[in-house]
């Protein structure tokens, strides 16, 4: 066999070998190279879940011409005093964001970005979070509880809106804290033996969330 036969048999297999790769490659779409319209803008951005110091947004879905069902997906900017974009994948459309001030005006955007690069423009809610709870008055009303003249318990009024209704008080002799009640009372038998106080006279005060009782002095029995 001589050498330019040799080299038209190569030539030949060479070209059959990239006519079938050429045909095995995918299509690639026209479009996607070229598409510069970007998705819609998402609807509907509202406040869905509001707390202290954190709020969850959500929006209705964008929609894109682009075939792939992972776009388009959404950055979510929030305007805190070092402002921040987060970035959440189609189909998530809830956003939600931590760590806020309490009683702070704050705006929330949202756009979409397809698979091209495009995006759209920015749609927005605006919402201010709860202030901090003014801290409640004192005890009052601090009691001593007679029962056959003799000291019994002492007791208080809780303060009107204490956190949670507990009526949760430190019961304070002097400086120093002698006992943890709850209920508006607590009996001498408590004070005297889970407490371990002795008996003897004691000015107490109570204090809750803010502050303290006035005084008041009584003296604890023997039992």
């Amino acid at each position: 066999m001589s050498t330019t036969t040799r080299r038209r048999m190569i030539t030949g297999a060479i070209s059959a070998m990239v006519t079938l790769a050429a045909l095995a490659a995918p299509a690639i779409p026209a479009a996607a190279a070229g598409d510069t319209s970007p998705p819609t803008v998402p609807a509907n951005v509202r406040v869905a879940n509001l707390w202290g110091t954190a709020v969850e947004v959500a929006w209705d879905p964008s929609t894109d011409d682009s075939a792939n069902p992972s776009y388009p997906y959404y950055e979510i900017m929030i305007d805190t005093p070092d402002p921040w974009t987060a970035t959440t994948a189609r189909p998530t459309r809830t956003q939600r964001f931590d760590g806020l001030g309490a009683g702070v005006r704050y705006t929330v955007s949202v756009r979409a970005v397809d698979g091209s690069g495009n995006r759209s423009a920015w749609n927005s809610v605006t919402f201010t979070t709860p202030g901090p709870n003014p801290p409640s008055p004192p005890p009052t009303n601090l009691r001593a509880v007679l029962v056959n003249g003799v000291v019994d318990a002492i007791a208080w009024d809780a303060p009107l809106g204490q956190e949670g209704g507990s009526n949760s008080a430190t019961i304070y002799s002097g400086p120093n804290v002698v006992a943890v009640a709850t209920g508006g009372r607590i009996s001498v038998r408590e004070l005297l033996f889970e407490w371990c106080l002795e008996p003897g006279q004691y000015t107490f005060t109570v204090q809750a969330d803010a502050g303290h009782s006035q005084p008041l002095t009584v003296t604890l029995p023997s039992l």
